[in-house]
């Protein structure tokens, strides 16, 4: 299968934005100083900085009906893909792990969970569910819903010793009591307390949904239908999945770190609109001139996440004494002799970020000129 030639341009350049997005997100300078649409929300609520995560996992689902589209229903094209699925995302959970070990390599206290474990939970997933459901695709939504309606029940009715069922604070939440449960300190280190990981075991099941919306997505696009259908079938599925978010966060609180089923039904639907967007934008209407930097980050995506993250875990670990004899990071280094001295504080951390963004663009750009895809 030449899976370039099932390529839709306006998916790889909405990959390219959100992984753009992301680096910028994760990269800041001074962490003192974030523009507030940059900065996750705390608990609930939802903002700029808490779509880059669900609108990736979306795109992954758009893109699974399109690069599956070559392989044939023979047994033999099943094996094959089945062994591509499950090899892709033990090798994503692998490079997550990896990269939690990342600038001090111990194993006392390493991050179990992580944004490229819950990717390969979700790939494999939506994977084996698209692949077992060819002549039965209703059943996508069907259990799409059902990982929302699961993992809301088990939010609101399971009871956690010393808070009891339904609570969805910090430290009484299910999902805490289950990470506590099986990764022990082996969760992430800056959450709002000991514990939560945002990543962790009980919200991958809607994360696991919002997953399936992209893969329903993704079929609409490929479906054999007029433009002007994809485009009327696209939007109408983006405002209900928007309307069913907001509707249910009446009850259950859009929330990033618990991955509540309303944020994944809200933010897949503000994702299935933006590609919407994208895609009349650029394949219909072929205005791609300035899309040109988010798709050579896009057909590089995950590479380029695990190196730039992998590079900035260094320049914090990796330390040296300056000339005016202070022990200091690499970043820092280059934040405060680069950015600090002459700009807003604000600017200066958003600023590098930036920057650090555009050396990798560069980089990407010599490979993307090359033809060289690094794909995992």
């Amino acid at each position: 299968m030449n899976a370039d030639n099932n390529r839709i341009l306006s998916l790889d350049v909405f990959r390219g934005i959100t992984i753009a997005a992301m680096i910028i997100v994760n990269n800041m300078g001074d962490w003192s100083h974030v523009y507030e649409p940059l900065r996750h929300s705390r608990w609930h609520g939802l903002s700029a900085a808490d779509c880059i995560f669900p609108f990736f996992l979306f795109i992954m689902g758009v893109a699974i009906p399109v690069s599956f589209s070559g392989y044939t229903r023979s047994v033999d094209a099943g094996r094959v893909l089945l062994m591509k699925i499950i090899r892709r995302s033990l090798i994503l959970f692998a490079l997550g792990f990896l990269l939690n070990l990342v600038p001090r390599f111990s194993f006392s206290d390493v991050r179990i969970p992580g944004v490229l474990q819950r990717i390969a939970v979700c790939y494999f997933a939506a994977s084996i569910l698209y692949t077992h459901t060819r002549t039965h695709r209703w059943m996508l939504p069907v259990v799409a819903c059902g990982c929302i309606v699961l993992h809301w029940l088990l939010l609101a009715c399971v009871p956690v010793p010393g808070f009891g069922a339904g609570d969805l604070s910090p430290a009484g939440n299910l999902s805490r009591y289950i990470d506590l449960a099986v990764f022990g300190g082996h969760t992430y280190a800056h959450a709002i307390v000991r514990g939560m990981d945002p990543e962790g075991i009980l919200g991958t099941i809607s994360a696991i949904a919002t997953t399936l919306f992209g893969v329903i997505a993704g079929g609409m696009l490929t479906a054999q239908w007029t433009s002007e259908k994809k485009a009327r079938e696209m939007f109408l599925f983006s405002g209900f999945l928007v309307a069913a978010g907001y509707v249910m966060s009446n009850w259950l609180p859009l929330n990033k770190s618990l991955w509540t089923g309303s944020y994944a039904a809200f933010t897949a639907g503000i994702a299935a609109f933006f590609l919407l967007f994208l895609y009349r934008m650029v394949d219909l209407k072929g205005r791609r001139l300035w899309a040109g930097p988010f798709r050579v980050l896009g057909v590089n995506a995950i590479t380029v996440y695990v190196a730039s993250t992998f590079i900035a875990k260094l320049m914090v670990g990796f330390t040296f004494s300056s000339d005016e004899g202070q022990t200091v990071s690499i970043k820092s280094y280059l934040y405060t002799h680069g950015f600090a001295l002459w700009l807003d504080p604000h600017m200066a951390s958003f600023m590098y970020a930036f920057a650090y963004l555009c050396v990798w663009t560069a980089m990407l750009y010599v490979l993307f000129r090359k033809k060289i895809f690094i794909r995992i």
